[in-house]
């Protein structure tokens, strides 16, 4: 696989999260296949009243499904909810979906969490691997939207990139979550034979089970067949000691390892 692919692949990440919005259905329901990965045109929206905060996300697919996972409590070993919303919405937009089950917590009751791996049906030993966790640290903090700093006024204007947006994993790394999905979507769409799949991993942020599980399993063979790996991780190349270590395995060359780095 050539770098500059890589490169396309992230710049569409971008240009997703910039596009203008277009109709996307209420909170916490797969989005419409026809419409979420269409072209949008790239102008930038004046808002001028914070009733209009709701509407910037409710009109942009991406913006939604980020809302609807950071709305998800979903605090290392509390994985299970985020997990089958997750689950859910890739199986509807056709992906086939295993579940890979990590063993629970005592503190959550035993509730079962899981590893999520994806790939398009036709295509079951992916190339590229798009990865990233879905659990957070504690405690839960709610979504919320907010104003630019000192624009609390409703006469105020600013522009639709200049909105706040809060809450427990918005960034770290729900943002890589929605971002790795759609760009997966929009490759797919412009190349249905791409070789690539998915994986959001459980217990990143206090020792990386998730990641250890999956790289002992049968979905990580020796030799690895993964040719490219892709890592939604906030902090700048800060990658859990599990994770280095199952790269070390894997033996892949700087070029066929990228981050993509979601500030806050």
């Amino acid at each position: 696989m050539k770098a500059t692919f890589l490169f396309s692949l992230l710049a569409g990440t971008t240009a997703i999260a910039n596009a203008s919005p277009h109709p996307a259905p209420p909170p916490q329901t797969p989005l419409n296949t026809e419409t979420e990965v269409s072209s949008q045109s790239t102008t930038t929206k004046i808002i001028t009243s914070n009733n209009d905060l709701n509407d910037i996300i409710n009109t942009s697919p991406l913006l939604s499904l980020h809302r609807d996972l950071v709305q998800i409590s979903s605090v290392t070993e509390d994985e299970h909810n985020v997990g089958e919303f997750v689950s859910d919405f890739l199986q509807a937009h056709n992906f086939t979906v295993i579940k890979q089950d990590v063993a629970p917590a005592h503190e959550n009751g035993g509730k079962d969490r899981f590893n999520i791996y994806a790939f398009p049906a036709h295509n079951t030993s992916p190339k590229i691997l798009l990865t990233s966790h879905i659990d957070t640290v504690p405690p839960f903090i709610p979504y919320s939207l907010s104003a630019p700093k000192g624009d609390s006024s409703t006469s105020s204007s600013f522009k639709r990139e200049e909105v706040l947006i809060s809450g427990r994993g918005s960034v770290d790394a729900k943002a890589s979550v929605a971002a790795q999905i759609f760009a997966a979507l929009e490759t797919l769409k412009a190349d249905p034979d791409t070789s690539l799949g998915l994986l959001f991993v459980v217990g990143e942020e206090t020792g990386g089970e998730g990641m250890k599980h999956f790289s002992e399993s049968e979905y990580n063979p020796s030799p690895p067949t993964f040719h490219t790996v892709i890592f939604g991780e906030p902090p700048i190349w800060h990658l859990s000691p599990v994770t280095r270590e199952w790269l070390d395995l894997m033996s892949l060359r700087p070029v066929e390892l990228l981050i993509l780095v979601t500030r806050g």
